[in-house]
């Protein structure tokens, strides 16, 4: 029986999440059931998920959004607190373009979590929150929490990444959260160029890097012997 679930979304980044999911099935000792999220791929992902499902590997969901910063915190809520597809103690979070590095890296994640509501990465905004790049909770508190939103939220006129809402509607209830430890080398995280719309060229992205730059980064990233790792059989 599964112990926990392990939810992540895709959006046209069909590398990555084939990293993400093999990594998941090589080095998760812990029982868990795996929920994909897809948004209305049209990078050929889609058709890859449709594959993982067929092998009953994993549970795909699709939606059909027009694309905007919230929708992946949205999917996240779509299935925490509308779906029912969540029946196991714990949930864990993984961005499609983090992957499971080492064996038994959900466990060590449980362990660090030491029966507080969550464990994770530290939220690069708010350092007392945590941020769902990978971040591992108990459900049944989070649904006592009242269903905060995963999306951006607005704060003094400014927006907010996911995970802001839920972390601070913790904190109100006394709950801990824990920013884990090497968590680097458990679920290493990269922010994936392919998310970017509208780009070409050189064109700055953020004002620090080009797309270009972010192409020659992303083939760097696979050429990691961590990643090479994971596509051995």
């Amino acid at each position: 029986m599964a112990y926990v679930t392990i939810l992540t979304v895709n959006y046209n980044t069909h590398s990555f999440i084939e990293l993400c999911l093999k990594s998941i099935y090589k080095n998760t000792t812990l029982p868990f059931r795996l929920i994909v999220v897809d948004n209305g791929s049209t990078d050929g992902s889609l058709d890859y998920l449709q594959r993982v499902r067929q092998a009953e590997q994993a549970i795909v969901l699709t939606r059909r959004t027009s694309l905007s910063a919230s929708e992946h915190g949205r999917a996240l809520d779509f299935v925490l607190y509308r779906t029912g597809y969540v029946k196991t103690p714990l949930v864990c979070t993984i961005d499609s373009d983090a992957f499971a590095a080492k064996k038994g890296w959900l466990k060590e994640l449980d362990k660090q979590r030491n029966g507080h509501f969550a464990v994770g990465y530290e939220h690069f905004r708010d350092p007392r929150c945590l941020h769902p790049a990978c971040m591992l909770f108990d459900y049944k508190k989070l649904r006592g929490l009242g269903d905060p939103s995963f999306a951006l939220v607005k704060k003094g006129g400014r927006f907010f990444d996911t995970g802001i809402a839920v972390s601070e509607s913790a904190l109100a209830k006394g709950y801990r959260l824990v920013g884990a430890r090497g968590l680097e080398q458990l679920v290493p995280h990269r922010w994936c160029a392919t998310r970017i719309q509208k780009v070409s060229g050189d064109q700055k992205l953020d004002n620090r890097v080009t797309r270009s730059e972010f192409t020659q980064q992303n083939d760097r990233w696979f050429t990691r012997p961590d990643v090479q790792a994971i596509f051995q059989k």
